[in-house]
């Protein structure tokens, strides 16, 4: 009779022990989010409440209308040439996605991103979003190959500006910006090596190892479907410092929007950092996060801490303005127009060449 008592407890904790987790991982979702939103607050809160804010609208009110409208127009460009190239990414691995859906995604990713941790969340939702049109691998190869291409044409225009601009800088920059360089070269070289790839697997626990092997398989037959179509990635490389030029390009418009006079140099060297700086997941959308940034790279040195913030919050505004169309995906959902067949390459996933 004892044993027979005792028998139901441990049925009873473990199918009660797996429940915990999933239960408490909303509750840690909120409070991440509403850590991040105090984040911001509270650096906004204590930006104004250290700035003139007649200042502020003074430097808004005499803002240009025909740069404000260059400006709306380059937020546009940009949103399209993101989406043009992580599109023929997708086409390099025999993916009939339409331009139309890899659009949406991208308006997606950048609206439901904003909520999310860093710009980690970004692509999260976009590899997300296209595994309706993809597998799984292709939508996160395509993904890591296009953050890697735009982070190196971005680290590329501040190596470059750093060579050109007059205007000294500290020390700490270019050593950054180099030791930027040197960690994307090595994880490019970790993608493109088969022997490098094969490694990863032990930097998970043994019990996980199965499940990464076949991941890093099916990610190997993607990397080597794009390897096969050098014109189209040097044509992609091309649009990433295209692409890159065009974000850093949109600060430049809005300083001069706004009448302020900031040596271009310092903006292409100092912008590309904020935007790094961004990514770091401590904000909702970076907001708190860039103000503060601007004000301590150009605020206390070229112009006003006021101007600084209003050039801040302009950039800040353009960017609400152009993401409100995510939300109407959002609602509609990624509706892929074709009925997409899983590549031909798929077929194959225990081949030698597979395994390499």
């Amino acid at each position: 009779m004892t044993l027979a008592s005792t028998k139901p407890s441990p049925t009873v904790s473990v199918s009660a022990s797996p429940a915990a987790p999933e239960a408490s991982r909303p509750r840690r979702v909120g409070f991440s989010l509403l850590l991040r939103l105090a984040i911001s607050v509270g650096l906004l809160a204590i930006l104004l409440s250290q700035v003139d804010l007649t200042g502020i609208f003074a430097v808004a009110s005499g803002a240009r209308f025909d740069l404000l409208a260059v400006l709306l127009a380059m937020f546009i460009a940009e949103r399209c040439l993101g989406a043009c190239r992580w599109h023929l990414l997708m086409r390099t691995q025999r993916v009939p996605v339409s331009f139309a859906t890899t659009l949406r995604a991208t308006l997606l990713g950048g609206f439901v991103g904003t909520f999310l941790p860093g710009g980690v969340g970004v692509e999260a939702v976009r590899v997300a979003a296209m595994t309706r049109a993809a597998n799984l691998a292709s939508a996160t190869s395509s993904v890591l190959v296009d953050r890697i291409l735009g982070s190196l044409a971005l680290v590329g225009i501040v190596l470059v500006a750093l060579a050109l601009t007059p205007q000294p800088v500290p020390a700490a920059v270019p050593i950054a910006a180099w030791a930027s360089l040197a960690c994307l070269l090595a994880l490019s070289l970790i993608l493109l090596h088969p022997r490098l790839r094969r490694g990863l697997q032990w930097l998970l626990p043994g019990r996980r190892r199965g499940q990464l092997r076949r991941e890093l398989r099916r990610f190997a037959a993607s990397v080597r479907q794009m390897r096969r179509q050098p014109m189209t990635l040097a044509y992609v490389g091309g649009l990433s410092v295209l692409f890159q030029l065009l974000r850093v390009g949109i600060a430049p418009v809005a300083a001069l929007a706004l009448g302020l006079h900031i040596p271009l140099g310092l903006l292409l060297i100092y912008v590309p950092i904020i935007m790094f700086i961004m990514m770091m997941p401590i904000s909702i959308a970076g907001l708190g996060v860039r103000e503060a940034a601007f004000v301590y790279f150009f605020g206390l040195q070229y112009v006003t801490p006021e101007q600084a913030l209003a050039l801040s919050l302009l950039i800040g505004l353009f960017t609400l303005i152009v993401q409100l169309p995510g939300a109407v995906v959002c609602i509609t959902g990624v509706r892929p127009r074709n009925a997409i067949c899983p590549p031909t390459w798929q077929a194959e996933p225990t081949t030698t060449q597979e395994q390499n």
